[in-house]
């Protein structure tokens, strides 16, 4: 599977954004059981999510289910950041 996150370089403390996260599967067989995670770093507050996302103290996950061969899902994540900074985010 592969992760792609797209959002703006730069953004004002306080101001919100949005993130688009795409989950991929370039093979040639369904992915099963597909979940994605986000820990959400110090500074940054999750505004919504599209799908929904359940949050796990830290983090949020996603139940995607099953992604078919060659297929793709994107999630919206709209976000603020607390803080001044340099803020580094991670999908697994």
């Amino acid at each position: 599977l592969t992760i792609g996150v797209t959002g703006p370089a730069e953004v004002q403390a306080g101001a919100p954004f949005d993130m688009n996260v795409t989950i991929g599967n370039p093979g040639d067989v369904a992915a099963r059981g597909v979940s994605l995670a986000f820990a959400i770093p110090a500074g940054l507050e999750i505004v919504s999510t599209e799908p929904a996302a359940r949050p796990f103290g830290d983090r949020v996950e996603w139940a995607l289910g099953d992604l078919p061969a060659g297929g793709s899902q994107t999630i919206r994540v709209a976000a603020r950041a607390t803080v001044g900074g340099e803020l580094r985010s991670c999908f697994v």
